[in-house]
């Protein structure tokens, strides 16, 4: 059924077709007229014969008439009845109307003699039969057209065989010939196309013809060698070669132009992307260095955050030391305070309390010599801290607030120091003072008295500022221990960031190589 549905939507089939159609409309055209002229030509024959027959039998019959001889008559009516195509003969009186003598045709043709009137369709021819120009009868021809259709028929059936011949002659021909000349090189282009169509652009039609059709295959010949061509130049571009010069055809050569542009594009593109490759390469190193160095001092600035936390935490432990020791000297200057009331039988007692106080001011100037030599340390290192702050940028700005508040409270542990070395010192003059004096205790005792007063204010002022440093010391360990924090997440960060800009570098130098297997124009850039 497929190929039967084919074959009826083919061109050989509706040419064929139209033709066979316009030949069939020609030659049944040409049957009407051929019929349409017969007909007229036999009936006009046919009213020929019996007007002829009706003009001599209008002669022969004066004498049988006349000499009322019926055997003559008869023979001769039979006579003109040797006509085939004559159907009856009726002789009628001089009045017309009576009948004096007629035959006609039987069933099989034959003659009979017939005394009724003829009824049916015949070509009728009468004449008048004279003597001597006095009517003495009328006889009348009926011409039947029976043979008349009966050769009609004929010509009707030879003008459908003939119209049959001439069509399957025409066909037959129209097949072979189109087959040859239009089928077949169709036929072949409809195969190379379809070959065309899978994508093999090898096919060449090489029909060497100087119709339509050779010069159809001429230029599909043509364009498959332009899109060869074409093929070939885009597979050198999908090979990396860039470097391709396209020819157009014309201004209307689209792919021509889809091609040239394409190439251009691909130029520009591949150059910039190689230059872009080249500065991420480059900025890949430099951010890898940098990452390295970030990692390397984040390092070195945890091992020195924890240094300084170490640092503050023995500052602290002497710190709360110092304020237990103010602490009991306070007490002790009370309890001078006390004893100076009691006069000069507690002097033994006061004298070995002024030893202790001289004592214990020697210790308190180590300590505070220890006090000042820590805050100077302290601030060398809060100093280190907000260089290496500034250093790691954003994500040391945290780091240099506190570091500032370690320099500030290191500044107030220096300035209380001091103070308390001068409060020593003064403690020290008033104590060789009373000493040089205790022979006049009695006399100086009431002086004495007001000295101990101030040193208890003086040691009570100390255990304050020994008690508020040591809770600042606190803050800065806490301080620090958030800063150690940072400190190594920016170590463990510094760490990643390096470790992705090697990658980075890696695929920057991966994607150069990638790239230089292109081939581009000298004028985009060299790879």
């Amino acid at each position: 059924m497929k190929n039967k549905f084919s074959f009826l939507n083919s061109i050989q089939f509706k040419i064929s077709l139209m033709l066979i159609t316009i030949s069939t409309i020609i030659l049944i055209c040409f049957g009407i007229f051929s019929y349409f002229t017969n007909r007229a030509k036999m009936t006009n024959e046919l009213k020929y014969i019996g007007e002829i027959t009706a003009s001599q039998l209008s002669k022969y019959l004066v004498a049988p008439i006349w000499n009322i001889d019926e055997g003559q008559l008869n023979e001769t009516i039979r006579s003109a009845m040797q006509e085939k195509r004559i159907y009856s003969i009726i002789v009628r009186e001089k009045d017309g109307k009576k009948i004096l003598k007629a035959f006609k045709r039987g069933k099989k043709w034959e003659l009979i003699d017939s005394k009724e009137e003829n009824n049916g369709k015949y070509v009728i021819k009468n004449k008048e039969i004279l003597f001597e120009n006095e009517k003495i009868g009328l006889v009348e021809v009926y011409a039947t057209l029976k043979f008349v259709q009966v050769e009609l028929n004929y010509l009707i059936i030879n003008i459908i065989a003939t119209m049959l011949s001439i069509n399957i002659s025409l066909f037959i021909s129209l097949f072979l010939g189109m087959r040859k000349i239009i089928i077949y090189p169709v036929k072949k282009v409809m195969d190379g196309i379809a070959v065309i169509k899978e994508g093999d652009l090898s096919v060449r039609f090489n029909i060497k013809k100087n119709d339509e059709i050779g010069k159809l295959t001429k230029a599909l010949d043509s364009m498959l060698e332009q899109l060869n061509e074409r093929a070939n130049i885009a597979y050198s571009i999908s090979s990396g070669d860039l470097m391709q010069d396209i020819k157009l055809s014309s201004e209307k050569d689209i792919l021509g132009k889809a091609l040239q542009t394409m190439v251009d594009n691909l130029n520009g593109f591949i150059s910039e992307l190689y230059r872009a490759a080249e500065q991420v390469d480059a900025g890949a190193k430099q951010l890898s260095d940098a990452s390295l160095s970030l990692s390397q001092g984040a390092t070195e600035q945890a091992a020195s955050v924890q240094e300084i936390s170490s640092s503050i935490t023995e500052i602290g432990s002497k710190t709360k030391s110092n304020a237990n020791n103010s602490y009991v000297a306070n007490q002790r200057a009370i309890s001078a305070k006390n004893s100076s009331k009691s006069g000069v039988e507690q002097m033994k007692e006061l004298t070995d309390a002024i030893n202790t106080i001289i004592k214990s001011s020697k210790e308190i100037t180590k300590i505070t010599k220890t006090i000042n030599d820590i805050a100077f340390q302290t601030n060398l290192l809060a100093l280190n801290a907000s260089v290496e702050a500034a250093r790691a940028g954003k994500h040391g700005k945290g780091f240099a607030v506190v570091a500032e508040e370690v320099r500030n409270l290191a500044a107030k542990s220096s300035n209380s120091a001091k103070e308390i070395a001068t409060l020593i010192e003064n403690s020290n003059k008033n104590t060789s003072i009373v000493n040089k004096i205790a022979g006049n205790t009695s006399v100086a005792l009431d002086k004495i008295n007001e000295e101990v007063i101030d040193v208890a204010k003086f040691l009570s002022e100390i255990a304050t500022s020994t008690s508020e440093q040591a809770q600042g010391i606190t803050y800065i360990g806490q301080g620090l221990d958030q800063i150690n924090i940072i400190t190594q997440n920016n170590t463990a960060t510094a760490e990643e960031s390096s470790a992705a800009s090697e990658q980075l570098y890696a695929q920057a130098s991966e994607m150069r190589k990638l790239l230089s297997r292109f081939k581009i124009k000298a004028e985009s850039t060299s790879l």
